[in-house]
């Protein structure tokens, strides 16, 4: 059997140096990458929320045998927007108001695809039977990023005269 030498210490300064501004080189390559995948996915899951919002508004229309409206509102004096989901008379709500992060925007839809500029509050309410009210579809609610570059920062929801809500 050979013997190691007694010499090996260990790994030198210099070695060690070096390694280490790999790893510097290397995650300054990787973090501006990294911002616009953080802003993907807060939009994905500020999408998700807002479709669970629907479909929590179209169960709870039917299970409570009561119509139950969806309503955002958007401050145009600070650009901010705000949800909430709510039923009956006093108002009862399932979800108080929330607002959304501060890089989203909430834009209402027609079924052209052109943005309403000039409504501050949109409402969908569903029926007791799961349907949506025929005034309020078929609309688009458009979740916007303002840290994405366009055509990637806006998803959608589509709620349809049936009450179906689809991501898109």
């Amino acid at each position: 059997m050979k013997r190691l030498s007694a010499n090996i210490k260990g790994v030198t300064l210099i070695e060690l140096i070096i390694v280490l501004a790999i790893i510097a080189i290397s995650a300054a390559i990787a973090i501006p990458g990294m911002s616009g995948w953080m802003a993907k996915t807060k939009l994905n899951a500020e999408t998700r929320k807002l479709y669970s919002v629907f479909q929590l508004a179209r169960s709870e229309a039917i299970k409570n045998n009561q119509n139950v409206t969806v309503d955002i509102v958007k401050t145009l004096n600070f650009g901010t927007c705000t949800y909430s989901c709510y039923y009956g008379n006093p108002i009862i709500y399932i979800i108080p108001v929330t607002q959304v992060p501060e890089n989203i925007r909430l834009n209402k839809y027609n079924q052209y695809g052109v943005r309403s500029t000039s409504a501050s509050s949109s409402t969908w309410t569903f029926t007791t039977r799961g349907s949506c009210l025929e005034g309020d579809v078929p609309d688009y609610l458009g979740i916007e990023s303002n840290a994405l570059p366009p055509p990637k920062n806006e998803k959608f929801l589509r709620v349809s005269l049936g009450g179906s809500v689809t991501i898109q």
